[in-house]
This record gives C-alpha cells, structure tokens and sequence, in this order.
C-alpha cells in the first residue's frame, strides 16, 4: 500500500536541473534530481534494455571475423546516444537517461524486425521482455508526465530504429542483395 501511495502521488521526471555548476547539473541529471522512483524505474529499464541488447549481440558471435567490428559500432552507438541525452539535459536543464533504454529498445526492435529468425527463443524472450516493460514505463510517463516526455520517448525509439537500420547496411547478411553503407571499394 505505500509503494502505491508512493506511485500516486510522485510527479516522475517534471524536476529541472537548474544549476549553473556542471557537477551539479551531471548529478541532476542523472539522479533525476534524486527521485528515487524515477531512479528506481530508468535505471532498472537500463539494465534490462542493456541485458537483452547484449543477448542479440551475442547472436552473432558465430560472425568471428566481424564480430568485433559490430561489437565496436553497437558500443560507439549506445555512447553517442548517451552523450546525446547528457548534452540535450545540459542545454534544456531536464533530467533523466530515458533517450537512452528508448533508443536501446528500437534499435533491438529494428534488428528482431530483420532477424528475428535468426535468434533463439531466449533471446526473443529477453527482447520482448524489455520491449514490453519499456512500454509500459513509456506509458506511464505518458500518463503522468509533461507531453515533452513522449515526444521525446517516441524521438528515441525512432533514433533507434535508424541506427539499427545503419547497423544492418553496415553489416550486411552474406548473400543478400544489400550492398553495405561503408563498403569497402578494391582500388
């Protein structure tokens, strides 16, 4: 009962990070300016995104000669999506890591999409998963946040999905007709 009571009556992810020190701010942002439900919530759904993530990576660990490569550019992805959020709550002083598991969720989202086939059961099972409950999260901050939060949920989902569509022509399937995005050109 007080765990609802708690869920009833925080207002998630409406707090500014207002102040002008830059550790002050990191720490704002990241903290949710110290909600400990929004913690609770995002950071739980960081690890779960990260979790399932890594599960479709790991997939590919047959691909050995370009295993590495894909491992690389899936992590200078998650980095870039994370400096992305840091330096947007920087300038508009809001608070939180959301960008971030959305983003996770629709990139797994774009490549289950592609090669769903290709993953095993537990591995579709820890995807939709993390899918599920991150749209639940997404959800209840729809009902209980700014509408800025949604649109900014639905902005990452989509920056997902469009780096996951750059993942799939950076890599593409032996014996498809894709030609890579970076293809390398004999001289």
């Amino acid at each position: 009962a007080l765990g609802a009571t708690a869920l009833a009556t925080s207002k998630p992810m409406t707090s500014e990070c207002t102040s002008s020190h830059l550790g002050e701010k990191l720490n704002c942002i990241l903290s949710y300016n110290n909600s400990e439900l929004d913690i609770g919530i995002n950071y739980a759904l960081l690890l779960v995104t990260l979790c399932s993530g890594f599960l479709i990576l790991w997939a590919e660990h047959g691909d050995r000669g370009r295993f590495g490569q894909k491992a690389t550019w899936q992590g200078g992805a998650l980095l870039g999506v994370a400096s992305f959020q840091i330096v947007l709550c920087l300038v508009l002083g809001c608070a939180g890591i959301s960008i971030i598991w959305n983003a996770i969720v629709g990139f797994d989202s774009f490549i289950v999409v592609k090669k769903g086939e290709a993953l095993s059961r537990m591995r579709f099972a820890a995807y939709a998963s993390a899918a599920l409950v991150s749209i639940g999260a997404d959800a209840y901050y729809a009902v209980t946040s700014e509408a800025i939060t949604t649109v900014a949920h639905i902005c990452a989902l989509l920056l997902g999905a469009l780096l996951g569509w750059l993942y799939l022509r950076s890599f593409p399937t032996e014996g498809t007709a894709s030609e890579p995005l970076l293809s390398q050109r004999k001289s």
